[in-house]
């Protein structure tokens, strides 16, 4: 009978090492942001500005948000922003993450910001899907692509964020428009979840 305990307990124990070791396994991510492309003929200091843009990011958990409006309204600390014609490599546990973005598109030019945001933010959850392999990388590449959006009162030039994703040299997802405002889509006043902060 002792025998037997024995050999549960050692089982068990086992199992418990497996199980905390696979949960200490991690895989390299890396962010690159291409140089961006234009639809449209750039003013010369719109092209100045633009070449000093990038990806505003944050990862936590198994989510990565991508954000075009500006970090201070939005509820995320430490956001991250890549250069266009730059990557970051950041290491991350092991498991399957979700991308998520918060567009914007000017449709309505106001001094009110929450105006502005109420007519032109939106939230796309959980878009894409990738996964974090062990002691593998995953790349995720970005492509801005700028569009001229006209307003009543101004030229808005808002890039269209699209995305491959490779991991461990194999591509998953060749191209993909995360900024796309569709009916799937959530308005900015619609949204209730923790990235906004609270009314």
């Amino acid at each position: 009978m002792k025998k037997i305990e024995l050999l549960l307990i050692i089982v068990v124990m086992q199992f418990i090492a497996i199980n905390a070791n696979s949960q200490k396994q991690s895989g390299i991510l890396i962010i690159k942001v291409l140089n961006y492309k234009s639809d449209v003929k750039l003013k010369d200091e719109v092209e100045w500005k633009l070449k000093r843009s990038g990806i505003s990011w944050y990862v936590k958990d198994s989510s990565l948000i991508i954000t075009q409006i500006n970090p201070q309204y939005i509820a995320i600390d430490s956001v991250k922003h890549t250069q266009c014609g730059s990557e970051i490599k950041i290491e991350r546990p092991v498991g399957t993450y979700a991308i998520s973005c918060i567009g914007y598109i000017l449709s309505k030019s106001s001094k009110n910001v929450q105006k502005v945001l109420s007519t032109s933010a939106f939230f796309n959850m959980n878009v894409l899907k990738f996964n974090i392999l062990p002691n593998k990388i995953t790349e995720i590449t970005f492509l801005p692509i700028i569009q001229k959006h006209k307003t009543f009162l101004v030229d808005s030039f808002s890039p269209d964020i699209h995305v491959k994703i490779v991991e461990d040299g194999k591509v998953v997802m060749e191209d993909y428009q995360i900024n796309t405002r569709t009916e799937a889509s959530i308005a900015w006043d619609d949204y209730k979840g923790p990235l906004k902060f609270k009314e």
